[in-house]
């Protein structure tokens, strides 16, 4: 079966978010954002010590994300039902962060913050719906049944 345009835009989607992650992931391994805050002088050694180790260990972290962000990414543009499901489940993790984004937003009036959260909690609701839509799923292989437990 061709793949649905819809799954297209999420894999190009990932694809993007992994190239974002990668410049992240550089940024943070250089020791670019530790040398940010090494400007200052009076900062005592200790301190600069560890936010180059807090940069290594988050550089190491954005890694990893990365990597399974272009995972997934392959796995929805070769149409990989397990890049379905994790999908789905990053998505929801997302529609609960950005609900409690959108919570925090609201009780401190940070319009522009519940601007941003909306639309995030959007997006992730947008493609979770998608992704479980019946000509998707059949896409990726899985063929549903009805109560009575035949195709269709």
């Amino acid at each position: 079966m061709q793949r649905p345009l819809g799954v297209t835009m999420i894999a190009v989607l990932q694809f993007l978010l992994t190239a974002l992650m990668i410049l992240v992931s550089l940024a943070l391994g250089t020791g670019l954002l530790g040398r940010t805050f090494s400007l200052n002088p009076a900062e005592p050694v200790s301190r600069f010590l560890l936010l180059a180790s807090t940069a290594k260990m988050g550089a190491i972290c954005s890694f990893l994300f990365t990597c399974f962000l272009a995972a997934l990414g392959h796995g929805m543009w070769n149409l990989r039902n397990w890049a379905r499901i994790a999908t789905i489940i990053v998505e929801a993790a997302g529609v609960v962060g950005a609900s409690f984004g959108l919570l925090w937003a609201i009780t401190h009036l940070e319009l522009s913050a519940l601007l941003v959260t909306s639309i995030r909690l959007g997006i992730s609701i947008l493609i979770l719906w998608y992704l479980n839509q019946p000509h998707v799923v059949r896409a990726f292989g899985i063929v549903q049944t009805n109560s009575a437990g035949i195709p269709g």
